[in-house]
């Protein structure tokens, strides 16, 4: 799946894309459907950064 395997500045780069194309995507099923997709996928980027920032650290030094 895309967002497995995508670095952050290819998913940077295709939201740059479909925002440029919102409009033509939004005016076939296509192009919503790969909108809907993206969503999910930037909410999947957002919780994994979430987590990653309430996850403590695997040692302390203190």
């Amino acid at each position: 799946m895309l967002e497995t395997i995508a670095d952050e500045w290819v998913v940077d780069l295709i939201v740059t894309v479909v925002n440029r194309n919102f409009f033509r995507l939004i005016h076939n099923i296509h192009g919503r459907h790969v909108l809907a997709r993206l969503q999910i996928m930037l909410a999947a980027r957002e919780r994994r950064r979430l987590l990653a920032l309430l996850t403590p650290p695997l040692y302390y030094m203190g």
